[in-house]
């Protein structure tokens, strides 16, 4: 009962489910849980995102980040996400619990599961401030090009304007989705679906 209550909330608040490589873990907690398999793959990809919009695999990211995290594994990415950090994210242990803050504790769902959290964290840090940066650079190059002037004419390039709106745009939308991942965690929706496991 405990769990599946813990499911069936999950499900109702829309909360984002963050793990490493862990399609097996929500195959076996969809079935566990919530229903039977589908006939079809594409069928249990809507079920699923109907249950969990927002799934967060760092292994996914790592992979989109190889020239960080050249090499996937849990352990691995866990020690280049820390020598990453410099210190930028903090994390609080609570008593009990300092040997996770050495990376020493022996393997165990607890351990990784706040190796997992920490990754995450400390990964949506690095891609903000890498997009950041990206931006800042893009915005320099849009405002050198507003104002050239074209062929000795008097024209101004409207083309660098256009530009820096739009990387403007993606910066806003980007900043949009993390600060819609960060709601996630506060607010769920009106109505409560059903308990399966009942």
């Amino acid at each position: 009962m405990g769990l599946s209550l813990l499911i069936s909330e999950l499900i109702y608040y829309k909360k984002p489910l963050v793990g490493h490589n862990f399609m097996y873990d929500i195959g076996f907690l969809y079935y566990q849980f919530i229903d039977d398999f589908p006939d079809t793959y594409e069928l249990f990809k809507h079920r699923v995102h109907d249950c969990f919009p927002t799934i967060y695999d760092t292994k996914v990211i790592a992979d989109f980040h190889k020239d960080k995290f050249p090499c996937t594994d849990l352990e691995t990415v866990a020690k280049k996400a820390t020598a990453l950090n410099h210190g930028v994210v903090k994390f609080a242990f609570s008593s009990g619990f300092a040997n996770y803050e050495e990376s020493v504790a022996e393997c165990s769902a607890g351990f990784d599961a706040f190796c997992v959290g920490k990754v995450f964290v400390i990964m949506a840090k690095l891609i903000e401030t890498r997009k950041s940066s990206l931006v800042s650079v893009e915005n320099e190059k849009s405002k050198a090009n507003v104002g050239k002037v074209k062929s000795g004419k008097e024209e101004h390039k409207i083309e660098g304007k256009r530009e820096a709106k739009k990387i403007k745009s993606n910066e806003d939308e980007e900043k949009a989705k993390l600060l819609a991942m960060l709601s996630n965690f506060k607010d769920g929706p009106a109505s409560k679906p059903e308990d399966k496991s009942e």
